[in-house]
């Protein structure tokens, strides 16, 4: 059987890996919004208020371990929320950019050609 702050540590691990998560999905959605219409937006947005559910459990779980609200709010921010969106914002930044020049070299060496190769 766990201890209460095992149960805790356990806790904040889970919540960490939705935060991951949900941060990834929404930095995807921002580099990637999708065509007019597209539903990603609004799905994206219902991820970010997860992402913020997820947050403020983690913010809890650090103040049980007699940790400082302030210390708590930098220890979630900026060690673990802002690092890791900007880090998802530049990796989907940089892979839409090779799709893109993927796709233009494709089209200066005769895409019709090179597309039913890949296909």
């Amino acid at each position: 059987m766990l201890t209460q702050e095992q149960n805790t540590i356990v806790y904040l691990m889970l919540l960490n890996g939705f935060l991951f998560l949900g941060l990834n999905r929404a930095a995807h959605a921002v580099v990637n919004p999708g065509p007019k219409g597209s539903k990603r937006r609004g799905y994206a947005l219902i991820v970010s208020a997860l992402s913020v559910l997820c947050v403020q459990q983690e913010y809890r779980a650090l103040i049980f371990f007699a940790v400082a609200p302030a210390t708590a709010a930098k220890i979630l921010l900026g060690g673990f929320v802002i690092p890791v969106l900007f880090l998802s914002l530049a990796y989907y930044r940089i892979q839409k950019k090779r799709a893109l020049t993927k796709q233009e070299n494709a089209g200066q060496t005769g895409g019709a050609a090179s597309d039913r190769e890949n296909h």
